[in-house]
């Protein structure tokens, strides 16, 4: 009877280490499968270097400044570890104001492996605002009254 037992238990850890192997098995295919880079404005790099870094500048944090005739804000993506200049993706976010109009926020400048400058020039005339047929632009004091804050995300190579 005891010697059942011990069989059993033998038995019962066997396939629970049996188990432990296959999952780790697995474990190098889930980690491939993550980030695949198709073309970038260099060279490919590495594939288990490929990294995704996203952040967001706050919306009362966001260092707004004006110039070029728009409004700029500068993000810095140092703690992202790049090693190149990544693909870089943004969106605005705000809690009031008219902006969902805005030109610009894909319009980057000055981008680096560590930081990207993004310039807002301001609203236009679209067909589904045609009362208004003029520009408005874009001021640093709308910016921070409404809260605006820029999503991004950057996809890139850390080795």
């Amino acid at each position: 009877q005891w010697y059942q037992r011990r069989v059993a238990l033998t038995a019962g850890t066997d396939m629970n280490l049996l188990h432990l192997v296959c999952l780790l098995a697995l474990v190098p295919c889930s980690l491939q499968r993550g980030i695949n880079i198709v073309s970038t404005n260099g060279q490919l790099g590495p594939a288990p270097c490929a990294s995704v870094c996203a952040g967001t500048t706050g919306r009362t944090n966001g260092k707004w400044s004006e110039g070029y005739g728009c409004i700029i804000i500068d993000v810095d993506m140092t703690a992202c570890g790049f090693t190149s200049t990544p693909i870089i993706t943004t969106s605005l976010e705000k809690v009031g104001g008219w902006d969902h109009f805005m030109v610009g926020v894909s319009t980057f400048h000055d981008t680096k492996k560590d930081r990207f400058r993004l310039l807002l020039s301001g609203s236009v005339y679209t067909a589904s605002r045609p009362h208004v047929n003029q520009h408005v632009e874009a001021t640093m004091s709308e910016a921070i009254e409404n809260q605006w804050n820029i999503n991004w995300t950057a996809i890139g190579y850390t080795c």
